[in-house]
């Protein structure tokens, strides 16, 4: 299978493709000619394991406005069946029910879908393009600066608005390498206000688009 035709099965870029199997999420072989070749029997594994093959990759979580008074606010401009959908890659199951707690009061109607390491996340990415992704960068399988690189490369996903979430201090961002453009980074607790109002710009700029 060439590295085109295991980007169209996982609808990944295929830069995505080739970052995996330099992690080891894929396994691949060279021709005589150089040429990679990926194992099919490994990319039918990596849908398997990711649970593509039998349910969705991610967890999906509607999340309406809280309050009634919140709810009226959000459906002035932007209608509620027109959610904000917002990708987030997390490990950390307290930090996704805290994303999940803390988006319930924001006054905007909200679809979470959750990825839980850096693969599922890209995987999550070529399935659906969401409005913003919110990304850990200590993810496991595939940490976060790497993920960001390979989104960034891919044409669906080179603008995609990106909140860099960590707790880590800017030494560790460091040593993993530097930020790409475009990303916006906060440090974790989360300031919510700050978050809302981050994504409250996205979902105003989105309904005028």
């Amino acid at each position: 299978m060439t590295v085109k035709e295991a980007a169209d099965a996982l609808s990944l870029s295929t830069t995505s493709v080739q970052l995996l199997v330099e992690r080891g999420a894929l396994k691949a072989w060279r021709t005589a000619g150089g040429h990679r070749r990926i194992l099919p029997d490994s990319v039918l594994a990596l849908l398997r394991d990711r649970g593509l093959a039998e349910r969705p990759v991610v967890e999906d979580v509607k999340v309406e406005p809280e309050s009634e008074e919140a709810g009226r606010n959000a459906s002035e401009q932007p209608k509620p069946d027109a959610a904000l959908d917002v990708l987030i890659a997390e490990d950390d199951p307290f930090f996704r029910e805290l994303y999940q707690t803390k988006l319930r009061s924001i006054g905007l109607p909200v679809e979470l879908r959750f990825a839980f390491d850096g693969v599922q996340a890209l995987l999550a990415l070529g399935s659906r393009v969401p409005d913003v992704l919110i990304l850990d960068l200590g993810l496991p399988a595939l940490n976060g600066i790497d993920t960001l690189y390979a989104l960034r490369k891919d044409a669906r996903t080179a603008r995609l608005p990106v909140i860099v979430a960590t707790g880590m201090s800017a030494d560790k961002i460091a040593a993993l390498g530097s930020l790409p453009p475009g990303s916006v980074l906060v440090h974790k607790p989360v300031q919510f206000e700050r978050l809302r109002g981050y994504l409250e710009a996205i979902y105003c700029l989105r309904q005028i688009a």
